[in-house]
């Protein structure tokens, strides 16, 4: 059976980074099947020709829309829930709620905009170091695995919007290691998408716009690190 053929789990598919080009084939296919499908309005939006009936989900309201989705599927419609990218990259959490509000899932990865970000900057994943900080709770651990891999590896890092973006993030990497400065930093935006924009600078030159009122780049933006 396929991972996104509905049977006694609930699928759990990652959609891409929004591009339709990047949905794969399997996801397209469980997504058009679905009786439902449930995911967060930014996320129902990028797939919204593919879905007949949709329970969009915010932070405030998640776990209300997510036991609704619960009582459908068990009453026996055929569920799918959605998240951004691949559900094994940043898309822990949510994937914890479904799984609360139905029981069983089967997580179908999509890619991730970590991977297309690594691509765009030349960076392979063997020699890099990917984190992401978008999530609920602290990211002491992420971010000390982040100042610890510095020095020998590139970094692959998905930004908490708005609060700690790719500047912050860069004036913290080269607090750790001034001599760090003069690593290529690319920060990607919105890939896949046609607002897509690569931005190449250094670590340096980002550091010095954090702590501004406001960040240069959108929520929807990847931090790549270059090795030295």
């Amino acid at each position: 059976m396929s991972d996104f053929d509905a049977d006694t789990a609930v699928p759990v598919v990652g959609i891409g980074p929004g591009g339709d080009d990047y949905l794969t084939v399997g996801g397209r296919r469980a997504l058009r099947a679905a009786d439902v499908v449930v995911g967060f309005t930014s996320v129902l939006d990028y797939v919204d020709g593919h879905v007949t009936d949709r329970i969009d989900c915010s932070y405030d309201d998640q776990t209300a829309r997510l036991d609704e989705f619960g009582e459908r599927v068990q009453a026996g419609e055929t569920g799918v829930a959605v998240a951004m990218g691949d559900p094994n990259c940043s898309g822990g959490q949510f994937v914890a709620r479904v799984r609360e509000a139905v029981g069983e899932v089967r997580v179908c990865p999509g890619v991730s905009a970590t991977q297309l970000a690594a691509s765009r900057a030349g960076v392979s994943y063997d020699e890099a170091a990917i984190e992401s900080l978008h999530k609920r709770g602290d990211c002491v651990a992420e971010r000390e695995r982040l100042r610890a891999a510095l020095p020998d590896r590139a970094l692959v890092v998905i930004p908490l919007p708005w609060q700690t973006m790719p500047e912050d993030i860069a004036r913290e990497l080269l607090d750790a290691h001034p001599e760090a400065g003069g690593r290529d930093a690319i920060v990607c935006e919105s890939l896949t998408l046609p607002a897509e924009t690569v931005t190449r600078t250094t670590l340096a030159e980002l550091a010095d716009d954090a702590g501004g009122e406001a960040s240069a780049f959108s929520d929807l933006s990847i931090l790549v690190v270059r090795a030295s």
